[in-house]
């Protein structure tokens, strides 16, 4: 049985007993930044340095263990906007199951083809579905698995 949420996201993270690859930004300033959890929220954002490590097979889940009592995983999920830009958030249920990982650097895309993330300075990271642009100081770029180079 595992620990309420709550609970959990209180509780520092420890050694886990797997590993995976980290995701990584492409593109623009924020090439190089790894994919990671927010310290404060559930929203996912590039940081600049070390990321987490996920599990990938359709679903993307980062390795976020804290405890032999809670869920040992957080999936990546793409949330609901008006806007073209989605928000990404790292929850423990999973609703984003069909991520595509493309070409010979395993760029990340959606079933429909997108593979534009938007990264905002205030530590924000979107999926671009269509023309719609976040104020303040943004880039777009890809994401892929595996380390920057």
């Amino acid at each position: 049985m595992f620990y309420p949420p709550e609970v959990c996201a209180n509780l520092p993270l420890e050694q886990p007993r797997a590993t995976g690859p980290p995701i990584v930004a492409l593109d623009g300033w924020a090439a190089g930044s790894y994919l990671q959890k927010s310290s404060s929220s559930d929203a996912a954002t590039l940081v600049s340095s070390s990321g987490g490590r996920f599990l990938t097979a359709g679903s993307i889940r980062l390795i976020y263990w804290t405890s032999s009592n809670c869920a040992p995983y957080l999936f990546l999920n793409i949330k609901a906007a008006e806007t073209s830009y989605k928000p990404l958030a790292f929850e423990l249920t999973g609703t984003t199951f069909d991520w595509n990982f493309n070409g010979s650097n395993s760029t990340i895309s959606t079933p429909n083809g997108s593979n534009i993330f938007v990264a905002c300075s205030s530590g924000a990271l979107y999926l671009q579905t269509g023309t719609d642009f976040p104020s303040g100081n943004c880039t777009t770029t890809r994401l892929k698995i595996g380390p920057y180079s």
